[in-house]
């Protein structure tokens, strides 16, 4: 009796460079992600054989204000085979650290989560 399969398999490519100018870190870089799934399901005469690609990019600033104080803010943005348009993702967060111990750190942004099913 034949048996169900499913094999995933996902390549990344990864760029990332920063620059430092006084309280800020400049990051900025970029990231190409491929995943081919491929499910089979003879009982049900079902076989899928696709390839999704992600595309992105990113520029952020952390910038040290005050003692203990950072603001790291930037966007990203993405786009996957799936979708027709690009993604823009707006994202800041503000850390205070009154000591090496311990942070608070308050975040707010969009990412994307992928198209449904994947």
């Amino acid at each position: 009796m034949p048996t169900d399969q499913v094999r995933i398999r996902s390549g990344w490519l990864t760029d990332r460079s920063n620059h430092y100018l006084g309280s800020h870190i400049l990051s900025w870089g970029s990231q190409f992600r491929s995943d081919t799934i491929r499910d089979s399901q003879p009982a049900y005469s079902r076989m899928t054989d696709e390839t999704y690609y992600n595309a992105g990019g990113f520029l952020q600033d952390d910038w040290f204000f005050l003692d203990g104080f950072e603001l790291v803010y930037g966007f990203r943005v993405d786009k996957h085979s799936e979708l027709d348009d690009a993604v823009f993702s707006p994202r800041a967060a503000l850390m205070y650290s009154p000591s090496p111990e311990l942070k608070f750190r308050g975040i707010r942004g969009y990412w994307l989560p992928g198209p449904p099913g994947l």
